[in-house]
């Protein structure tokens, strides 16, 4: 059965190593502090960390405010503190300790991601 815990991103309450894999999945665009939340997610991982982020020309994002209520009915507001570039956000990853991790940028349906996997942390 599933064990879930509550806790904040910028402060996991798990030991170094403890998960082979650890997802972040459209979570550092809304944090105050990603790269303390990156270098987190690094910390507690044994293997690899996984991160998609919103680029900075996803439509869905950027135009909601303007869009007719019906379009988006029933979903909540998003909350993003940033859009990513690909700069920005290897930046980031850098400033949290990974040193090699690949890139993709992936869009579907005008929706745009970046999409990273680190491999070695300093």
């Amino acid at each position: 059965a599933p064990n879930f815990v509550l806790g904040d991103a910028h402060e996991l309450p798990f030991e170094d190593g403890s998960f082979d894999t650890v997802v972040m999945a459209e979570i550092p665009e809304h944090l105050e502090n990603p790269q303390k939340a990156i270098g987190e997610a690094l910390r507690v991982s044994r293997e690899r960390v996984l991160i998609t982020c919103p680029d900075e020309f996803n439509w869905a994002a950027r135009y909601r405010p303007f869009a007719p209520p019906p379009l988006f009915k029933g979903t909540p507001p998003a909350v993003h503190r940033r859009y990513y570039t690909r700069q920005l956000l290897e930046y980031e990853l850098r400033q949290a300790g990974a040193r090699k991790f690949a890139y993709e940028h992936l869009e579907c349906g005008g929706m745009a991601f970046h999409l990273v996997k680190i491999e070695e942390v300093a």
